[in-house]
This record gives C-alpha cells, structure tokens and sequence, in this order.
C-alpha cells in the first residue's frame, strides 16, 4: 500500500522537528508545501539533482551513505531533502517529496533502499516512462 502524501508529509514534519530539536545552532529554512508539481517539473528537478550528484560523487553508494545521516541503511525523506538541500538546488519542500513518492519510495514504506535510490537517478528509466528521448 502506497502511502497518502500526507502520511508522508507527516512523518517528514516529525523528523524534521526532532533533527531541529537536537541541532539547536542550525537554521531550517520554511518551506512552501502548497505548490504541487506536474510530472515533466519534477523530471527536470529530479534530472537536476542525478546531475548534481553524479557531478560530486564517484560512486551512488557514496552519495547514499553521506545522504544516511542515521546510518540506518535507508533513506528517510528528510535524510533525502537534507541531502538534495547540500546541494544548494532551488527547489521546494513539496518537490522533493513528490519526487520521493513518485521516483523513489518504490514499496511505499516512506523510505528509500539504496536500490530505489539508484533506481529514480537512472535517466534511462525517467525518459522510457515520459516517452521522451534525452
């Protein structure tokens, strides 16, 4: 079962509040959860980040485990925004997670194995489901 976007919205909001919580020096910038995305917006964003990580890293694993900050071997949604958001790109809150949901979060457990990671980086993928050629 696939979960609602509010399931994940909601497990997102209390992660991100207990990071904020024992990171009291940080600053967490307000995001915008009202603006969703069509499907060609998110593949330029999702192309964005692949791009952005493929430039930095050498290795997918390398980036997922940087990306693992609880070291747990999967990928909560605000450990995938934490690590897109290093990458200083301008895209909401609500993108990300549209991403996550659409791309990633491929068994619907509102978090991402280093297999479903690979998966929504892989171009070849993204542009068979869009009918597109890159």
């Amino acid at each position: 079962m696939n979960p609602t976007h509010m399931d994940m919205e909601e497990k997102y909001k209390a992660e991100r509040a207990q990071w904020v919580k024992s990171h009291s020096d940080a600053q967490v910038d307000e995001y915008r959860t009202d603006a969703l995305a069509d499907t060609k917006t998110l593949e330029k964003t999702r192309r964005a980040v692949s791009e952005s990580i493929k430039t930095k890293y050498n290795l997918l694993q390398t980036a997922f485990r940087d990306f693992d900050l609880d070291k747990s071997g999967k990928l909560s949604l605000f450990e995938l925004e934490m690590g897109i958001r290093a990458f200083n790109l301008p895209f909401p809150h609500e993108h990300i997670l549209q991403i996550a949901q659409k791309y990633a979060d491929q068994d619907g457990d509102n978090e991402i194995s280093y297999a479903e990671f690979a998966a929504a980086l892989s171009d070849a993928e993204r542009a068979h489901d869009l009918g597109e050629k890159w």
